[in-house]
């Protein structure tokens, strides 16, 4: 179908009246005089236009069809009414029988001049008027375009006085029915044909005219009600309330059943390019607020390579903070040793028991402690090498490492530490951010006992080697990982520690770390404690 066709079509369906277009609402709410009303007049006699598809139409075996009939139905069941159809040949007829009272209710535009001698119903259907003209008219913009043109209207039609009587000097000639009205107009006879949109494409299409088209709509429009005789006065607020009952999808059900058509408009430029200045708005502000997305992309990427580089200084100023204390406990126990053999060495000369027994037992305990001040000094100084290579050492090795690291915080805080893992796995990641790694996961473990004053405190390392990955799960009875905490506790500024006694910084660079090694690291709750899983691929 046509671009513009479709359009119209879309315009056509916005005038349709709000209740033409669902399933039927609930019960009647009738007064008691209506319903006394309708138990009395159990039959009504009707009648309407005998050709005026898609509205109604008499078929030749009798039968009453379109829309009209769809919406008595309704009323039928409403009302418990029974509408008996009588056909006519003609629409002049139809009004013949209304004003000989030989028919009560008659179908109508509600601007007809019958309403000066009869009741009306409000409007059940509204439609514009069009203009139907010859394949290659021009479209009309204004209705004085049709000046002293030949125009064609509907005989009696209810819309036709209103026009005739704004435009008394222009050529108006009458025809008996739609069906007259479009063959004028295909084979020549008259210049125009006035007439509802629904009514003008329905015949366009059911008569397969192809040389005629819509060009235009006019400033007028009808509304199709009831004109009811005045004795069924009480029928005008019945009818009324049944209209408003019925629901949207009984209405749209009766418009796709009966009303389909093509329109054929001219191609409206003014539109056009306000479609194409309303596009060239929009292109614009897309593009300029896509360079503005982009620098600040750009700037949020710098901002965050910078932020991630500031985590990682403060997790290692925090590592530093730590290490120097575990260094310093580290030191304190040899040094009080050493101190305590000088002493015990000047009491020894005095009392003149110096010998050479004595000097080796001295040099061998001296030996000890300094050899235990360089072990630590030495960890201490390679654990921040920033070292950038990767390389393949031994992972048992590299976990005694750490655990020379804190062997007297776990001695002082009485953790226990038990390690299976096979002495020949080996890693080949950056050796130092391994050990960072697994420094932070211990020392959680240790501040968790700490701040949940656990007594039995243990800590188990089980190492697993499978065909291409290492597994390290690092357990404890701790008491576990706040339920709260636990979803967030890889991200950066969350701990679960008191206030003044952890940054969060810890774990957030445990998992950069891992991150950067292509590794798995998850955190879990088991019965006592927290269970930190590490999964390397080799």
């Amino acid at each position: 179908m046509h671009l513009y066709s479709r359009l119209f079509k879309i315009i056509f369906l916005l005038f349709v009246p709000s209740f033409l277009i669902a399933s039927l609402g609930g019960e009647m709410d009738f007064t008691e005089e209506e319903k006394q009303w309708l138990s009395n007049h159990k039959e009504i006699n009707f009648t309407g236009d005998p050709s005026w598809l898609p509205f109604e139409a008499f078929v030749e075996s009798g039968e009453y069809i379109g829309i009209v009939a769809d919406i008595l139905k309704i009323v039928e069941q409403k009302t418990d009414i029974k509408f008996n159809k009588i056909p006519t040949k003609s629409w002049s007829e139809s009004v013949s029988l209304l004003k000989n009272a030989s028919v009560d209710v008659l179908t109508e535009t509600t601007d007809s001049t019958l309403g000066n001698a009869f009741l009306f119903s409000n409007h059940f259907f509204s439609s514009p008027i069009v203009v139907i003209m010859r394949n290659g008219s021009r479209y009309l913009d204004t209705f004085s375009q049709l000046k002293n043109k030949k125009i064609a209207l509907i005989k009696d039609y209810g819309y036709v006085g209103k026009i005739k009587e704004k435009y008394p000097k222009y050529e108006f000639y009458d025809v008996e029915n739609i069906q007259e009205g479009v063959e004028a107009i295909s084979v020549g006879k008259y210049d125009a044909l006035l007439t509802t949109m629904a009514n003008g494409s329905y015949a366009i299409r059911d008569m397969q005219l192809s040389n005629i088209h819509v060009v235009g709509r006019t400033e007028f429009s009808t509304e199709i009600g009831f004109a009811i005789s005045d004795e069924y006065k009480p029928l005008v607020n019945i009818l009324n309330k049944v209209f408003k009952n019925i629901d949207e999808q009984t209405k749209q059900k009766i418009l796709a059943k009966w009303v389909t058509q093509d329109y054929v408009e001219k191609i409206d430029y003014t539109l056009i390019w306000q479609i194409v200045f309303v596009a060239f708005l929009i292109l614009s502000g897309t593009l300029f607020w896509s360079m503005r997305l982009k620098k600040e992309i750009a700037r949020r990427i710098v901002l965050e390579a910078e932020n991630k580089k500031m985590l990682a200084q403060q997790a290692k100023y925090a590592a530093l903070g730590e290490m120097m204390d575990a260094v310093a406990h580290q030191w304190k126990q040899p040094l009080n040793a050493v101190t305590m053999l000088n002493e015990l060495l000047v009491i020894e000369y005095k009392d003149g028991n110096l010998d050479d027994t004595y000097l080796k037992e001295y040099q061998m305990d001296m030996d000890t402690q300094v050899e235990h001040l360089l072990t630590t000094l030495n960890e201490f100084r390679t654990f921040f090498r920033p070292d950038k290579e990767v390389e393949s050492f031994n992972l048992l090795e590299s976990f005694n490492s750490v655990l020379v690291l804190l062997k007297d915080e776990f001695l002082k805080n009485t953790i226990n530490i038990s390690i299976e893992c096979d002495e020949n796995i080996s890693l080949n990641v950056i050796k130092n951010e391994f050990k960072h790694l697994l420094l932070n996961i211990l020392n959680n473990a240790k501040d968790a006992f700490v701040e949940n004053n656990i007594s039995d405190r243990q800590i188990t390392i089980v190492v697993k080697k499978e065909s291409d990955i290492v597994k390290i799960e690092i357990s404890d009875n701790a008491g576990g990982i706040p339920e709260f905490v636990l979803p967030d506790i890889f991200k950066a500024n969350i701990t679960s520690k008191a206030e003044g006694k952890g940054t969060g910084i810890g774990l957030y660079m445990s998992k950069q770390i891992a991150d950067k090694m292509s590794a798995e690291l998850s955190a879990q709750n088991i019965s006592n404690g927290a269970l930190f899983k590490f999964y390397i691929p080799l």
